[in-house]
Order: structure tokens, then sequence, then C-alpha cells
């Protein structure tokens, strides 16, 4: 407690110059709570229960450091990414003079991120047509877009015809995520038809190639010699089915084979193995 007769010393704060006359928060709490929400991926919400502000002041902060980030030149980047970014719900209004609806707001995005560098995400716009896609080109400068020597997409032939008017010197290349999935799609398609055409039924848990199922959807480099060697080897015994299988695994394998470990074989160091029991069956 405090005597009685004496009063506390007031605590006094050197006034900044940046901020105004009669402002209630000074320009470095509002910097702090903006930058809690940009650097350190605090909520806004969050953000202002620590700091006991109100859910728009911080908002508003946030904006105002936003700005020197989606200002700024973009960095150069030499393997551009595009892909779409599925975010909330579409919204619709319904036209007054004709009752018809149309689409005010999509529930995809496009994004533009650095695919090889550390510039992250470049630019994202609404929609994931390549009208969408081209108009996010077409904010950025004509050097930064001949600096762009590669563009990794998903199969996607929107894209494709995007880049082809928006980026005509760019080669097109496509991750190794959508190449992979879709060789494992081919490799079950493959599985059951040989299946269904050779047994005359569905695959069965007793069935050889029905208990390598998910073996056959890994590369070799994800697969020990002992587990290589026994999926190889019964499925090599099995006949037609097996060579049909494992005939398209290795197809499928090709298609990821620039994500294959240097120095790794097909049979690795069980090769010697898988020789002589093909020697013992052709006996």
């Amino acid at each position: 407690m405090v005597p009685r007769g004496r009063l506390p010393s007031p605590v006094l704060h050197r006034a900044d110059p940046a901020d105004p006359a009669g402002a209630r928060l000074t320009a470095r709490l509002r910097g702090a709570a903006g930058h809690r929400i940009r650097d350190a991926g605090s909520t806004v919400i969050q953000a202002a229960r620590d700091l006991h502000l109100s859910w728009p002041t911080v908002m508003e902060a946030f904006r105002t450091q936003a700005r020197d980030v989606t200002e700024a030149p973009l960095p150069q980047v030499a393997v551009l990414g595009i892909d779409e970014t599925r975010r909330g719900r579409p919204r619709w209004e319904q036209d007054a003079d004709t009752d018809k609806w149309r689409l005010t707001r999509d529930r995809w995005h496009t994004g533009f991120v650095d695919a090889l560098g550390h510039g992250g995400l470049l630019g994202q716009v609404e929609g994931r047509t390549a009208a969408d896609a081209l108009a996010l080109l077409a904010t950025t400068d004509l050097d930064w877009r001949k600096g762009i020597g590669h563009i990794a997409i998903d199969m996607s032939a929107t894209y494709r015809a995007a880049i082809r008017i928006g980026l005509p010197d760019a080669t097109v290349v496509v991750d190794h995520f959508h190449v992979v999935q879709l060789a494992n799609k081919m490799l079950s398609i493959v599985r059951r038809r040989t299946t269904a055409e050779t047994r005359g039924r569905r695959g069965r848990a007793s069935d050889p190639e029905w208990k390598a199922r998910r073996r056959l959807l890994l590369g070799r480099e994800d697969l020990t010699d002992d587990q290589f060697s026994t999926m190889w080897n019964t499925l090599l015994g099995e006949g037609k089915i097996g060579r049909t299988l494992l005939t398209a695994w290795t197809c499928s394998r090709n298609e990821a084979a620039s994500r294959r470990p240097p120095g790794v074989s097909w049979c690795g160091a069980c090769s010697a193995s898988h020789a002589g029991a093909g020697a013992e069956r052709k006996k």
C-alpha cells in the first residue's frame, strides 16, 4: 500500500515522433500486431487477445504490414509452379432481370509459387480457368516472365493452354507426385482387369496379385531386397497374370525413374537370386 499523503511516481514514456497527436495507439504497438500475423503465423483474433486490442484494429495493422510484401517487386524465378487451391465456398447471386443464378465468388483459386527458390507464394487469383491464370501473368513485368525457364503443373490442360499463350518460351514439366499417382492408377486398373479376364472373377485375398497390391504401388527404391524378391518371384510363378503385372509395374516405375536414387537398379543386390529362380522355373 502507498503511505497516506504520498502518491506513486507516474511512469513517463517518451513520445514517438511517428505517432500523430491524439493517437490512442503507438506505431510500435500497431507494428507489433501486424508482425504477429504476417511473420509469426498468428491469427487475427489471437493477436488481438494477446495485445488486448480489438479485431478491426489488428486487422488494419496486418493490412499495413502486408503492403510491404504485396507491393514489393517479385523475385526472379527460374521454375514457376502453378496449381489450384480450394478456398471457402462458392457464392451465387440471382439476377433480378433474368432470374438466372451467376457465380460471384469461386471456391477455387490459382496460385503461383517459386518452385525452385525461396520466394514462396508469388500471387493468387480467384478462379482456375486459363483466363484467370493469364490475368495474373498480365500483372507481372515482361522481363520477369522472360526469366522463367520451366513451369511445373499438374497435367492440367487449362493451365497448359494459358502457358502456351502467356509463356510460350518456357518448358512445361509435370511434378513427380501426379506422374506417380497416374502410374499407380494405371497399375491398379491393369491388376483388376487381368484378374477378371484370367480368373473370371474379382480378386480375392488369397490371390498372389491381391497380396502384392501394396508393394506394386511402391518403387524399387522403397522396397527392401527381401520384399522385392518375394514380390517378383511370386508373381513370376503365376504365369500370365504375374508377367502382365510385372510388365505394367516396370513401365509405371520407369515413369518415375527420375526420382530413383543413384545406384539403385531394378533387382539390386538380389538380382542373382532372381535370375536363379527364373532359371529353376524354366527347368
